[in-house]
C-alpha cells in the first residue's frame, strides 16, 4: 500500500530535518537585513567621498564601520573554521550570503565557497533544497518529500547511544582499568567494535539498549566479577546512559573529591558574605568544612579581609573551577530556549520571522557558549563533561524538550548525589500520600451522589490529611513540628469523620477509610524515619575523615584522571558516513557540516 504524497513527507520528516529548514530561512532572513544595512553604509560613504575630504570625521566613522562589518565577516568565514553550534551556523551562513555576491577578493571567494558547500550539505543530510534566484534575498527554502529525514534522525540517534556506551569503556578504563572480561563485557554493551552507516539497523540499536544492558549485568555475574565492582561498572554505565534509577546513591563510587567541588562554589559564597555583612559565616564554615585545611584558611583569610573592608576582590577564589549549580541552571536554561525555537520549527514553512524568535535563537547561543565555557572548567570529573555533552545532543536532537527531562543525576560530586537521593525520598513520601488519598476516593465514590472532588466538605480536610501524611513521610522538622503535624492530622480525622457522616457514607466504609489512612500515616512515619539515617550517610560521605581520605586515595588512584582518550573528544553523530581509522579509533571530533545540524 502506498501513502499520499502529504502523509509520507509528514512520515518522513524529522525534528532536526524542521530546525534546519527554520535555520536557513532565518540565515536569508537576517542576510537581507545584514544587505540593507551595508548598503546603507556604503551609499553613505559614496555620498562623503564625492563631498567631503579624507578628514572628514563622519567619513572616517563610515569606514570604521564598514571596516568593522568587514573584520566580523572575515572573523566568521575564514578565522573561525569551526561552528560552535547550529544557532552560530545561522550567522555565518547570513554572512557568506552577502558578501557572496560582492566584489572582495578574500571574502568573496571565501563566502561562495562557504555557500555552495552548506547548499550541498543541507541537501545531502536533510533534503532541503534551495529556490536560488539571481538575488539570495529572494531564494526559498523546499524539501524533498523523498528524502527520508526520519531514518536519518534515528542514525543520529542510534550513533548518540553508542556513543553513550564508549564514553563508559573510556571512563570505566580510567578508573583504574578494566579486567579482559570486564572490558569484553562493556564493549558488547556499547558496540564498540561496530560502525553505523546509514543501511545499519539503527532501530535495532535504539530499542535493543535494555536488552544489551541486561546482558551486560548477566555477563558480569558469570564471570564472577565481585559485587562492589560490578556496581560500579553499572553505575558508571547507566550515569553515561543518563538512567541512574535503579541505583541507590548512597553505594555509588566515589569520584570527585567534594574540597575540589566547593572550590566552584566559593566565590559566590563569598559574595553572598560581603553582600550580608557576614550573616552567612555558620553556612560557609560548613561548606568549607570538606575542603583541605589549607583551603579552608584561605577562605577564612578572604572572610576576614571582607569583614575588615579591606581593599580589594576579596572574594575571587578559584575563578577557574566549574560551578556545578551553575552549569545545571544554564542548561535548564538552554532546553528553555531551544523548545521555543523548535515550536516555531514544528509551525512550518509559514511560520513568521520575528523578533521573539531571533531573541529565542539568541538566547540558545547564548547558553550555549556558556555552557562550552563552562565544561571546560577545573575540578569536573570526565564523566561529568561527557554527561554534558551528550546531553546538550539530546537536546538539539528533541529528545530532551523540557528541563523536567533532563537527566536525574548531571554531576557525580557527592553534594548532588545526596540533594537528588533526599529528593527521591522526599518524592516517595508524595507518592505515599498521594496513593492513600486515592484509595480513599476509590472507596467512596461509588457510594456519594457526587465525586469526593466536588464536594468542598470531602475535599478539603481530605487534601488536609494528604498532606499531612506527606510531611510526615518527608521526616524534616523538629520534634515540636512532627507533634504538632500529629496533632493537626488527628483534629482533620475528626472533621472528615463528621463531613462522612453528614454525607450519608455508611459506618463499615468510613472505618475501612479510617484504616486506610492511618496505615498510610504508618507507612509515611516508617519512611519519614528512615531520612534521618539517609543523612548520617551522607554526613559521612561529605565530612567523615576516614571517607574523605578515601575518595582522596580514589581520585589520585586514577578515578578523576582517565587516560588520554577518556572523554576528550565527542562521538560523531552526523548523518553522513563514518570511517573507522583502525580497531582502536573508538571516537571522533563532531563536526557541524549544516545548518542546524
Amino acid at each position: 500500500m502506498s501513502d499520499t504524497p502529504s502523509s509520507t513527507a509528514a512520515d518522513r520528516s524529522s525534528h532536526g530535518q524542521r530546525l534546519a529548514a527554520l535555520y536557513t530561512r532565518v540565515a536569508i532572513h537576517q542576510a537581507a537585513q545584514q544587505r540593507r544595512d551595508l548598503d546603507r553604509l556604503n551609499d553613505a560613504l559614496l555620498s562623503r567621498d564625492l563631498y567631503e575630504s579624507d578628514t572628514d570625521p563622519e567619513r572616517q566613522v563610515l569606514d570604521r564601520e564598514i571596516g568593522e562589518v568587514r573584520d566580523l565577516a572575515y572573523d566568521r568565514l575564514v578565522a573561525d573554521a569551526l561552528s560552535a553550534g547550529p544557532e552560530t551556523d545561522i550567522a555565518r551562513l547570513a554572512t557568506a550570503l552577502v558578501w557572496s555576491a560582492g566584489d572582495d577578493p578574500e571574502l568573496g571567494e571565501a563566502a561562495r565557497g562557504f555557500v555552495a558547500e552548506r547548499v550541498e550539505n543541507l541537501a545531502q543530510n536533510w533534503g532541503i533544497s534551495l529556490d536560488r534566484g539571481t538575488d539570495f534575498t529572494t531564494w526559498t527554502v523546499g524539501i524533498d518529500p523523498e528524502f527520508d529525514a526520519a531514518a536519518v534522525q534515528q542514525l543520529r540517534q542510534a550513533r548518540l547511544v553508542q556513543a553513550r556506551g564508549m564514553y563508559a569503556v573510556d571512563v570505566l578504563t580510567g578508573m583504574g582499568g578494566l579486567s579482559e572480561a570486564e572490558l569484553a563485557a562493556v564493549d558488547a554493551y556499547a558496540l564498540a567494535d561496530e560502525v553505523l552507516y546509514p543501511t545499519s539497523d539503527t532501530g535495532a540499536v535504539v530499542t535493543g539498549v535494555a536488552q544489551r544492558r541486561a546482558a551486560l549485568s548477566q555477563r558480569l555475574e558469570q564471570e564472577r566479577v565481585p559485587e562492589s565492582r560490578r556496581r560500579d561498572i553499572e553505575f558508571v554505565v547507566d550515569y553515561t546512559a543518563g538512567d541512574v534509577s535503579a541505583h541507590d546513591l548512597r553505594q555509588s563510587p566515589a569520584l570527585v573529591d567534594p574540597g575540589i567541588e566547593a572550590r566552584g562554589r566559593i566565590q559566590d559564597l563569598l559574595r553572598s558574605f560581603a553582600a550580608h555583612h557576614g550573616a552567612n559565616a555558620a553556612e560557609i564554615a560548613a561548606e568549607i568544612s570538606v575542603m583541605s585545611p589549607s583551603d579552608q584558611e584561605r577562605v577564612r583569610s578572604a572572610g576576614r579581609a571582607i569583614r575588615d573592608e579591606r581593599p580589594g576582590d576579596h572574594t575571587r577564589m578559584w575563578p577557574d573551577h566549574a560551578n556545578r549549580g551553575r552549569i545545571q541552571l544554564t542548561l535548564e536554561e538552554f532546553v528553555d530556549a531551544t523548545r521555543d525555537v523548535a515550536r516555531y520549527a514544528d509551525a512550518g514553512a509559514d511560520t513568521e520571522i520575528d523578533e521573539v524568535l531571533l531573541d529565542r535563537i539568541a538566547d540558545a547561543e547564548y547558553h550555549r557558549s556558556g555552557l562550552q565555557d563552562m565544561m571546560t572548567g577545573e575540578g569536573l570529573h570526565p564523566a561529568e563533561v561527557a554527561m554534558l555533552d551528550l546531553t546538550i545532543e539530546d537536546i538539539d536532537q528533541g529528545r530532551v524538550t523540557d528541563p523536567t527531562r533532563l537527566p536525574e543525576l548531571m554531576f557525580l560530586d557527592e553534594r548532588t548525589k545526596r540533594r537528588v537521593d533526599l529528593e527521591r525520598h522526599d518524592q516517595a513520601a508524595e507518592q505515599i500520600a498521594t496513593t492513600g488519598e486515592r484509595q480513599v476516593i476509590d472507596l467512596l465514590n461509588p457510594i456519594l451522589d457526587q465525586p469526593v472532588q466536588h464536594q468542598a466538605d470531602l475535599d478539603r480536610p481530605l487534601y488536609d490529611l494528604a498532606v499531612d501524611i506527606q510531611s510526615i513521610g518527608l521526616g524534616t522538622g523538629t520534634r515540636s513540628d512532627h507533634t504538632q503535624t500529629k496533632q493537626h492530622y488527628d483534629r482533620t480525622m475528626g472533621e472528615f469523620g463528621v463531613a462522612l457522616r453528614d454525607a450519608g457514607v455508611p459506618v463499615p466504609t468510613r472505618m475501612q477509610v479510617r484504616r486506610v489512612l492511618d496505615a498510610t500515616a504508618e507507612t509515611a512515619y516508617d519512611h519519614g524515619a528512615s531520612r534521618a539515617q539517609r543523612e548520617q550517610v551522607w554526613d559521612a560521605r561529605l565530612h567523615a575523615p576516614a571517607h574523605q581520605a578515601a575518595v582522596a586515595d580514589a581520585v589520585a588512584a586514577g578515578h578523576a584522571h582517565p587516560p588520554g582518550r577518556a572523554c576528550t573528544t565527542r562521538p560523531d553523530i552526523t548523518a553522513g558516513t563514518m570511517t573507522p581509522t583502525g580497531p582502536g579509533a573508538r571516537i571522533s571530533r563532531l563536526h557541524h557540516s549544516e545548518v542546524g545540524r
